[in-house]
């Protein structure tokens, strides 16, 4: 998880090089590192989604995630 991490900080920081000095970088470069970019995001998020959405079928607390829902019921109990 932690390696993921590294890697999306090392894209970002990239990317905003880019940004910065794009006379650096010609156009095909560029696309073609914010097309890699893009499909590594949506695969580190459809992995953390899945381990999220498997937690929630085995009924295995969330740690926080359970007391921020407690806290909304809390909130929708004393609105209504």
């Amino acid at each position: 998880m932690i390696i993921l991490l590294i890697i999306a900080i090392c894209v970002f920081g990239y990317m905003c090089y880019v940004l910065i000095k794009p006379e650096n970088f010609n156009a095909m470069n560029s696309e073609l590192i914010g097309v890699i970019s893009m499909y590594g995001i949506a695969i580190i998020l459809a992995i953390l989604l899945g381990k999220y959405i498997g937690k929630i079928f085995n009924y295995e607390k969330l740690g926080w995630i359970n007391c921020l829902i407690h806290l909304i019921n809390c909130f929708q109990t004393q609105w209504h």
